[in-house]
């Protein structure tokens, strides 16, 4: 955000400058899908998370269409669904709907 001279508004912030990460982050708020995913987008998340395990911005970087903290929204939510097709034993449940 910048004032009437053109400065960026965050340096002048009685609590100080923003970090380069957050400023990113909220310059870039309109650049990412919200809402449902896509299955292109869910089948990109669980190929990153394949590969990189949990670290979200790798993850991030390979959905692109998504910002780190919906991924980590997703991701929780995708394992909650997993862990009601598994009982204690570990054998396979029916009858979970993905699409919820």
């Amino acid at each position: 955000m910048t004032d009437n001279s053109g400065q960026n508004m965050a340096q002048h912030s009685p609590k100080g400058l923003l970090t380069a990460k957050k400023q990113n982050s909220v310059q870039a708020q309109g650049e990412f899908n919200i809402g449902r995913w896509s299955t292109e987008e869910h089948n990109l998340f669980l190929e990153a998370l394949r590969v990189y395990g949990k670290n979200w911005d790798k993850i991030q970087k390979h959905v692109k269409t998504r910002c780190v903290q919906n991924i980590r929204s997703h991701s929780q939510k995708f394992n909650q669904k997993l862990e009601k097709l598994v009982d204690r034993e570990g054998n396979l449940l029916d009858g979970v709907d993905w699409d919820k």
